[in-house]
């Protein structure tokens, strides 16, 4: 439970430092998906 608790701060953080990388990285992964899809 602890171990879980540590990797969600971290997580949180690394988003909220790098918001901007993790949503163009989220981005195109969507159109990849879409791509493959299509």
């Amino acid at each position: 439970m602890f171990l879980f608790v540590v990797v969600s701060i971290v997580v949180f953080v690394v988003i909220v430092r790098i918001d901007f990388v993790i949503l163009l990285f989220l981005f195109l992964w969507f159109v990849v998906v879409v791509a493959m899809v299509v």
